[in-house]
């Protein structure tokens, strides 16, 4: 009877050593709170082709941008960049009237903008810039009568400006930082305003000629751009 007891006991102590060498492992630790709300350094470049207006010059430039994201939906950044371009056109038209220009353009700017990010796609950035550099063009024109005519303008110095951006985020946002990075494209419109621009324009025809200067003119570029770069928001 001792020994049945005795076997009894032996294998009910086999039978919960064996239940607590399979019992389940711990659950792992939860994970780490998302901190996509914390504000976060943010950065970014670009490149563009654009088109410098009235004097219709194709211009190209690159930016690059630093700034502070407050969150997922707003912040600031300082942005820099320079830009050159040229432009060659001309015309003839049937009432035998034709037309030349020639245009140049070079600056550099730096200017602060704020920033919005909305349906986590699409940013809308603006705010006002600074530059240094200009724009010159000359265009003539002549016709059958013998009417001609010529337009010089140059605009250049420290120009207050403008700056606004829209663009189309194409990255993934990491969901435990709330970084989003990624290409973009979109598009910048930059209004220059030059406001010690030389005009001159000279007429003349059969019966004589004018010539008319202002230097004291203000003139206002305005340049439409495409862009296309990489953000780390």
């Amino acid at each position: 009877m001792n020994r049945t007891l005795m076997m009894a006991a032996l294998v009910s102590s086999f039978t919960a050593l064996a239940q607590d060498s399979m019992a389940p492992p711990p659950p792992p630790p939860p994970d780490a709170p998302m901190v996509e709300e914390q504000g976060r350094v943010r950065w970014g470049i670009d490149g563009q082709i654009g088109l410098l207006l009235p004097q219709t010059t194709v211009t190209f430039g690159a930016e690059g941008r630093i700034g502070y994201q407050v969150n997922r939906t707003f912040g600031v950044f300082v942005n820099g960049g320079a830009t050159f371009g040229f432009g060659v056109g001309g015309s003839v038209n049937p009432n035998g009237t034709t037309s030349a220009s020639i245009s140049v353009a070079g600056w550099w700017k730096l200017g602060v903008l704020g920033e919005m990010t909305l349906f986590d796609r699409l940013s809308i950035a603006a705010g006002p810039a600074i530059a240094d550099g200009g724009w010159a063009g000359v265009a003539a024109s002549a016709n059958t009568n013998g009417a001609a005519s010529t337009t010089t303008v140059v605009a250049g110095g420290f120009m207050p400006a403008l700056d606004l951006k829209i663009g189309l985020n194409l990255g993934h946002r990491n969901e435990r930082t709330g970084r989003r990075s990624g290409f973009n494209i979109g598009l910048d419109v930059l209004f220059l305003f030059a406001p010690n621009a030389a005009y001159a324009t000279v007429t003349g025809d059969s019966m004589g000629g004018s010539v008319t200067a202002n230097t004291t003119g203000l003139a206002v570029g305005v340049m439409p751009a495409l862009t296309l770069g990489y953000d780390a928001r």
